[in-house]
């Protein structure tokens, strides 16, 4: 019986970039599937660590605001002079 003989579609280079390209996103499917276990897993975070992190977040913000807000009102001024 003759052996059936398949083509080779595409060089070696593109089926390798084929083969890092599906490695990649069973790596990374494989990782987001870890953390999501993970997440469910550890009970260590409270709800005063909640509460830290959501006012640190806030204070974050509202120091960004602030400084936005300094920013523009002096650039107005220096416009305005102008």
């Amino acid at each position: 019986m003759a052996d059936i003989k398949e083509k080779v579609r595409g060089t070696v280079r593109t089926l390798d970039k084929a083969k890092v390209g599906t490695e990649r996103v069973k790596n990374n499917f494989l990782s987001i599937k870890e953390k999501s276990e993970n997440a469910y897993t550890e009970n260590s975070y409270s709800s005063n660590d909640y509460a830290t992190s959501k006012l640190q977040k806030g204070e974050k913000e509202i120091v960004n605001g602030v400084d936005r807000f300094n920013r523009k009102r002096i650039i107005y001024k220096m416009l305005k002079n102008n």
